[in-house]
């Protein structure tokens, strides 16, 4: 029964393709490169809200 509405509940997240970014030594910031301009990542809508405004790694992200 448990196992039936696990499996009902479950959602399935598909890997995405990771935004093409730099880091700026100088400024110790990250830069993504959306539509041919490079942005502050925290500016970025490629970027989901984290704390820091980073890229989310898969050794960052909980519960996965």
């Amino acid at each position: 029964m448990h196992a039936d509405l696990l499996k009902e509940l479950r959602t399935r997240r598909d890997a995405t393709t990771p935004p093409i970014s730099r880091y700026q030594e100088n400024t110790q910031t990250s830069q993504i490169l959306d539509d041919g301009v490079w942005q502050d990542s925290w500016d970025s809508p490629l970027i989901g809200e984290t704390k820091k405004c980073d890229i989310e790694t898969g050794e960052d992200q909980k519960g996965t």
